[in-house]
């Protein structure tokens, strides 16, 4: 599968096979996370990968998530971010450690669930997390902050196709001209 027919085929899957995720695949993930461009190269991220049902009731019994579907995924990515790895920001230049650090675990996580979807596994995106309960279930340092999580498994549905804004719709400012073909002044 190509990537463009990656980037248009994903979305969101809340139902899952009852099967796991192979150690060795988890691996590719997060090697797949860790190539992904940070601030200053300080790749403020870490992952926990809950699989184990013990762990799962940890979270359940904590209230970490408002969606009830999200403890029946086989794999759920507890995705961290570290602020307190940055330098002092730049004064005027540089956005607050705590953006710099979401910002940055944003693109890692973008790249994990891009790699699941290539391998042909289906994930969802899920921001209602209450980090604190988390960190309090899964026994997690405090300095590390949790902004979502990424579910993981084998998809049991064809979700329909949710309608996506026009190019036109998200450019701001002039409209693109779309009659010059830049790959062709390669």
């Amino acid at each position: 599968m190509g990537f463009l027919d990656i980037i248009n085929n994903r979305q969101s899957i809340r139902k899952y096979m009852d099967t796991g995720i192979e150690q060795g695949i988890l691996h590719d993930l997060l090697d797949a996370a860790r190539k992904a461009p940070s601030g200053k190269n300080v790749q403020p991220w870490a992952f926990r990968f809950v699989t184990s049902k013990d762990d799962k009731k940890k979270l359940y019994d904590a209230h970490a998530f408002r969606q009830k579907s999200i403890y029946e995924a086989p794999v759920i990515a507890i995705c961290c971010t570290d602020p307190t790895a940055y330098k002092e920001p730049v004064e005027g230049w540089d956005a607050p450690n705590e953006y710099r650090a979401k910002r940055d675990l944003t693109i890692a996580t973008t790249y994990m669930d891009l790699r699941a979807n290539d391998l042909g596994l289906g994930t969802c995106w899920i921001g209602w997390v209450n980090e604190a309960r988390i960190k309090t279930a899964l026994d997690i340092e405090e300095k590390w902050r949790i902004p979502h999580i990424l579910t993981i498994g084998e998809s049991d549905e064809i979700p329909e196709k949710k309608p996506r804004k026009s190019v036109d719709d998200i450019t701001l400012g002039p409209k693109l001209d779309v009659g010059l073909d830049l790959r062709k002044l390669r």
